[in-house]
C-alpha cells in the first residue's frame, strides 16, 4: 500500500466525518459519527506508521462500510429530533433502578419531537409530570378505597401526551370511584410488570385496596420479554424452567459498555429487533410472552385478589409472518386461560388506525386514541 492510496483514505475518510459531524445534532446519526472518527483516526494510524498501512487499509474500509450501512438505517429517521428536557433539575427522564433494569426519575419535563427542526414542524410538545415514586401522575378527584393499576410500555405511560390526556387519566375521569396509579414506561414490557407483582405490596404502597389491574399490551412487546431490544439491558429476565417461567437474572447480564455502545447503532437495534426475531425464536417469544402474562393474571388474583384485563392491541398480520401465531391465536389463549381481555385496537390492526388515532411523525395513540380506549375498558368493566 502506498502513500497515496494512505491519502486517498485521509480524504475520504476526513470528508465523511465532517459530513456525518454536520448532522449529528440529530441522534439518529449517533453511532454514524463514532464510526466517522474511528475510521478517520485508523487512516490516520497508518499514514504514519509505515508497517501498519495494510491493516489500516483494510480497517478503514471496514469501518466506512459500516457507516455506509448505518447510514442506509438511518436515511428514514433522519429528519426527526427528539428531546426530554427536566424542568426542576438535572438529569433526564429515566434513571437506573435495581429491580426494573430503570424507572422514572421524579420532576417535571417537556418532551418535544420535531422534524427537521422545532421551527419547521413539532410532532408534539407535551408536558410529562412524574411523582416521587417514580409513576406518571393521573391528575384525578379524591378517590375512595379502591384503586386501578395501570401497566404497560409507553403507550401507557402517555409518550407525546400531557398528563391530562393518557389512558390511565381518562379511564380516572371515566370512573371516580377509582384512584387510578400508571406504572407504564417507554420500553416496559410484561417482564415489568409481572416481576413488579413479585416484589411489591401495593396495598400498602397506595394505601388502598387494589380493585382492578390492566395491563396495555401488543405482541410486540414480546420483544422486550425475551431481552431483544438493546435498551432491555438490566431488565428482569425471565425463562421457563421445569415447564414454568421464572426469573432467570437481568437481560443482557451486566450492562456493560458493549450494549451501550450498540445501543447508539440504528442499523443494530434494527437488525436485532426486527430480521433476527422472525428468523430465530419468533415463537418462543411469544411463549414465553403468552406465559409471563398468564403468570401476572394468576398472580393478581391470588396474591392481589383483584381483577386483571388484558387491553390488547391487534399486531399486523406482517409481524406473524414467520410464526404459527397470530392475533386470534393470541387472544384464544387468553380465553383458554381464563384471562379477561378486551380489543382495544380500535381498527382492524394497529397498521390500519386513522390518522387522528395516532400522533402524526411519531405513531404512539393521540388524546383521542387514549379516550377512546378508556371509554372501551370502562364500557366492558360494567
Amino acid at each position: 500500500m502506498n502513500i497515496a492510496q494512505i491519502k486517498l483514505i485521509l480524504i475520504l475518510t476526513l470528508i465523511l466525518s465532517i459530513g456525518v459531524n454536520l448532522v449529528s445534532r440529530n441522534s439518529a446519526f449517533a453511532f454514524a459519527h463514532l464510526l466517522s472518527n474511528l475510521a478517520f483516526a485508523v487512516a490516520l494510524l497508518g499514514s504514519i506508521a509505515k508497517g501498519l498501512r495494510n491493516f489500516s487499509l483494510l480497517a478503514s474500509s471496514l469501518v466506512i462500510s459500516l457507516i455506509i450501512v448505518e447510514l442506509y438505517f438511518v436515511l428514514d429517521v433522519s429528519d426527526v429530533i427528539s428531546s426530554t428536557t427536566r424542568l426542576n433539575g438535572d438529569g433526564g427522564l429515566m434513571r437506573p433502578d435495581d429491580l426494573l433494569g430503570y424507572t422514572a426519575n421524579p420532576g417535571e419535563y417537556i418532551a418535544k419531537r420535531c422534524v427537521v427542526s422545532c421551527e419547521e414542524r413539532v410532532v408534539y410538545d407535551a408536558k410529562y409530570s412524574v411523582n416521587p415514586q417514580g409513576h406518571r401522575r393521573t391528575p384525578q378527584a379524591d378517590s375512595s378505597h379502591l384503586t386501578a393499576i395501570f401497566f404497560g410500555g409507553s403507550f401507557t405511560f402517555g409518550s407525546g401526551v400531557n398528563d391530562d390526556e393518557t389512558l390511565p387519566y381518562y379511564f380516572a375521569q371515566k370512573n371516580p370511584s377509582y384512584g387510578v396509579l400508571n406504572l407504564g414506561l417507554g420500553g416496559y414490557g410484561p417482564q415489568h410488570m409481572l416481576r413488579q407483582l413479585e416484589s411489591a405490596d401495593f396495598s400498602r404502597h397506595t394505601g388502598q385496596n387494589i380493585e382492578l389491574m390492566v395491563f396495555h399490551t401488543s405482541p410486540e412487546l414480546a420483544d422486550r420479554s425475551y431481552c431483544i431490544p438493546t435498551f432491555s439491558a438490566g431488565t428482569p429476565k425471565y425463562r421457563f424452567r421445569n415447564g414454568e417461567v421464572s426469573l432467570s437474572g437481568k437481560c443482557w447480564g451486566r450492562v456493560g459498555i458493549v450494549p451501550r455502545i450498540l445501543d447508539r447503532s440504528t442499523a443494530y437495534k434494527t437488525i436485532r429487533s426486527r430480521i433476527l426475531p422472525g428468523i430465530i425464536g419468533f415463537d418462543e417469544k411469544i411463549d414465553l410472552y403468552l406465559q409471563i402474562i398468564n403468570k401476572a393474571s394468576k398472580m393478581a388474583k391470588e396474591k392481589y385478589g383483584c381483577r386483571f384485563v388484558v387491553a390488547y392491541l391487534r399486531a399486523q398480520d406482517g409481524y406473524f409472518h414467520w410464526s404459527e401465531y397470530s392475533n386470534d391465536k393470541i387472544l384464544r389463549f387468553f380465553s383458554d386461560n381464563d384471562i379477561e381481555y378486551i380489543d382495544v385496537t380500535l381498527a382492524s390492526d394497529v397498521g390500519a388506525l386513522s390518522d387522528e388515532l395516532k400522533i402524526i411523525g411519531d405513531g404512539h395513540p393521540s388524546p383521542l386514541a387514549h379516550k377512546r380506549r378508556a371509554e372501551a375498558i370502562t364500557e366492558y368493566l360494567r
